[in-house]
């Protein structure tokens, strides 16, 4: 796997080495390309050169065009690859453009084509994101966005029918389900956690704590578990070196001293009566007098507790 990344970024080099020894010029109002030593390799007769975003390179010998306020591919031998029929047209890297096309008089859709000009992804999503060999797609349905995962070649990863997905480090993907839970996968789909995880910070020294409920774990680049979330707190403060600490543990004794139950909170409190407020990671509950859940640590404040019939 390593060495065919190693070679997939060569290639990309490969592909964009050449861009910084042309320079776009204009002339009547009209935009043209010369090389490095000022010869003219494409006449200026065209409203732009490039990429919609501002961009530009030349790619495989390839650049974009735009011409009529549409864009499309054409090469150093002033051959048009494509028509210009594209709305807008970007390259994020690699041997894959980023193009959007008017399906009707109202709705713009995105696909994705080759060097050839040839269409790898057809024109299905609102967005569309490459990330390596993967694609980050969206469709909106109503007022909801939903993500997916493809390959270059629109072959599915993951359904189109999660609320986000990024990638996290190499090979992982951060997905998230409509009920706002988080997820990490393989960029073959394959899940390494479950539904668990509420967040994930950024990355410092290569890790990232997750956050489970009140529990703070570790993940790597790879989104490998390092940590199991089990500490309350967890600061990453070398390469390293990591500090954590656990939630603060209340005892139920006996008259003899005895340890009965045990409960993990920032704060407990009954105010005289045989209900007891706990707050924990900001958020609060109620326990009776043997420390079982009566409320669920859902709440964001809980008053004394006069009468709880």
């Amino acid at each position: 796997m390593y060495k065919y990344l190693i070679t997939l970024v060569l290639f990309s080099w490969l592909l964009t080495a050449s861009a910084g020894t042309y320079q776009r010029f204009e002339e009547n109002g009209k935009i043209g390309l010369k090389d490095e030593n000022g010869s003219v390799v494409i006449p200026a007769s065209f409203d732009a050169l490039g990429w919609s975003d501002g961009n530009f390179s030349v790619v495989g010998q390839i650049t974009g065009y735009r011409q009529n306020r549409k864009w499309g591919l054409l090469n150093l031998k002033k051959e048009l690859i494509t028509k210009a029929q594209f709305e807008s047209l970007t390259h994020p890297g690699g041997d894959r453009f980023i193009v959007s096309k008017l399906i009707n008089s109202y709705t713009l859709k995105f696909g994705c084509i080759d060097l050839q000009g040839k269409v790898t992804v057809p024109f299905l999503y609102d967005e569309i994101t490459l990330v390596g060999l993967r694609a980050v797609v969206m469709i909106k349905n109503g007022m909801r966005y939903n993500y997916g995962l493809i390959d270059q070649s629109n072959q599915t990863i993951l359904p189109v029918q999660y609320q986000k997905i990024q990638p996290i480090g190499d090979q992982r993907y951060a997905v998230q389900n409509i009920s706002g839970k988080t997820a990490l996968c393989t960029e073959e789909g394959k899940w390494v956690t479950d539904f668990i995880i509420d967040d994930i910070s950024e990355f410092s020294f290569d890790l990232a704590v997750v956050r489970c409920g009140w529990q703070r774990g570790l993940i790597n680049r790879r989104g490998e578990m390092k940590i199991e979330p089990q500490y309350r707190e967890i600061n990453i403060t070398g390469p390293t070196q990591i500090s954590v600490r656990t939630a603060d543990a209340w005892q139920m004794v006996d008259a003899q001293y005895h340890r009965l139950q045990s409960l993990e909170a920032d704060e407990l409190s009954f105010d005289h009566t045989d209900w007891g407020r706990m707050t924990l990671d900001g958020k609060s509950g109620l326990v009776d007098e043997t420390f079982k859940p009566r409320w669920p640590l859902s709440y964001d404040y809980i008053g004394s507790i006069e009468n709880h019939q």
